[in-house]
């Protein structure tokens, strides 16, 4: 991937996931997010990676 960064609308259409199920992903710490402010939130595209990683094994 070319960013370090991804919103998590950017996650959703990466993984194909829902809206719920991302927000699922971040509350559950599954997937770290970085709180920008209140509404933005962004996640470490290494850390999707690996979280990827983890569900293949």
């Amino acid at each position: 991937m070319s960013t370090e960064y991804m919103t998590i609308m950017e996650m959703m259409e990466y993984l194909k996931i829902s809206r719920k199920t991302a927000y699922n992903l971040a509350a559950s710490g599954s997937i770290p997010v970085y709180r920008l402010s209140p509404r933005k939130m962004l996640v470490k595209t290494s850390d999707i990676d690996k979280y990827l990683s983890k569900r293949k094994s």
